[in-house]
């Protein structure tokens, strides 16, 4: 999907995204702010990514509850000693275990959420994104355990918990850190660390090949395209098991698809920079095209996402509507893609 086209699994109520789309195009100065918006031939001011926004009609915003954790640090404070200790910091949501020798002084320990703006990530778990600092910056002589906790519901769609681990920021993008385990029962995640930073819990880069059909069923879609517009990248990951979307500026944009052999399905979860929602679907190849659908919390169809090559050089993109889960579809957007 290009930047910014997707939106959450929110149903969207008649007559909501019309008034909602008047109020995103009279207040560009907040696009980066509100819900991915639906994909549409490129019109007035970037009209399909407006429309994608619109369809969540909602903020997300994380608020940052710095660090209330009461880790058992010296005199109640979070506090790193050269004789180690393991420290519970930001409510109970990130532990930190330090051994013996780890820091060669006593080191401050800060823990807090992540706040939006961050690099987006489709990859990512929501809700599990801390921010850690130390006083004094420190790089640890020995690896310190970090763990953190997450919902399992908040991840991308159709990610098996045994494929997550964490993930720290570097740069522009996240790195996934290698020697994590999981602990599905707890919802807990730890692996080795020896700087602090920005992390997350992530779903970490697929080893095995995936090279059946089913697993290329997606390949038309790689490339690079215009689409309203706009450059889009159309990606697959070295183990072939993962398609990559970058939709580009002025609006961007990023999902992961894959297909997973134990359901027959392929899963979609596509994050805009602005701290939206994510849009989430599955759904399997009918008839030659792709076929995806959003479901809403209660599991009835909210909207029906479709691809079809054209040909070499094309493929359409499609998004309907339901109001009757899926008895009936109305259409919303043809997007054309043109490969570049």
């Amino acid at each position: 999907m290009d930047e910014d086209s997707k939106a959450g699994d929110a149903l969207v109520a008649p007559g909501v995204l019309s008034s909602a789309l008047i109020d995103r195009m009279s207040a560009p100065n907040v696009i980066g702010a509100v819900g991915c918006a639906l994909r549409c031939p490129k019109t007035h001011s970037h009209f399909g990514e407006v429309m994608r926004h619109a369809i969540v009609l909602s903020f997300f915003t994380v608020i940052g509850c710095g660090d209330n954790g009461t880790g058992p640090g010296p005199s109640g404070t979070n506090v790193i000693t050269p004789a180690g200790v393991t420290l519970v910091l930001a409510g109970g949501a990130v532990t930190l275990e330090a051994p013996a020798g780890a820091v060669s002084q006593n080191v401050s320990i800060e823990a807090s959420v992540r706040q939006s703006g961050g690099p987006s990530d489709p990859t990512l778990v929501r809700g599990a994104e801390y921010v850690l600092t130390a006083t004094p910056a420190v790089t640890f002589s020995k690896p310190v355990r970090l763990t953190l906790n997450y919902d399992p519901a908040s991840g991308p769609i159709g990610v098996k918990e045994r494929e997550l681990g964490i993930a720290i920021v570097n740069g522009s993008e996240w790195t996934s850190i290698t020697g994590g385990t999981v602990d599905e029962a707890a919802n807990k995640v730890t692996t080795p660390v020896s700087q602090l930073g920005v992390f997350a819990v992530h779903r970490v880069p697929q080893t095995a090949v995936c090279n059946t059909a089913e697993s290329r069923q997606f390949d038309f879609w790689l490339g690079e395209w215009t689409v309203t517009g706009v450059h889009s990248s159309i990606t697959r990951d070295e183990s072939g098991c993962t398609i990559f979307e970058l939709y580009r500026a002025p609006m961007t944009g990023r999902s992961i698809s894959f297909y997973d052999p134990e359901t027959a399905m392929w899963y979609q979860t596509y994050v805009s920079a602005g701290g939206a929602q994510p849009l989430k679907m599955s759904g399997r190849v009918e008839d030659g095209r792709m076929i995806m659908y959003v479901r809403t919390p209660n599991g009835n169809l909210s909207s029906r996402w479709t691809w079809e090559r054209i040909d070499a050089n094309t493929v359409i993109q499609k998004s309907e509507a339901t109001a009757d889960n899926g008895v009936t579809f109305s259409p919303v957007f043809t997007g054309t893609y043109t490969r570049r």
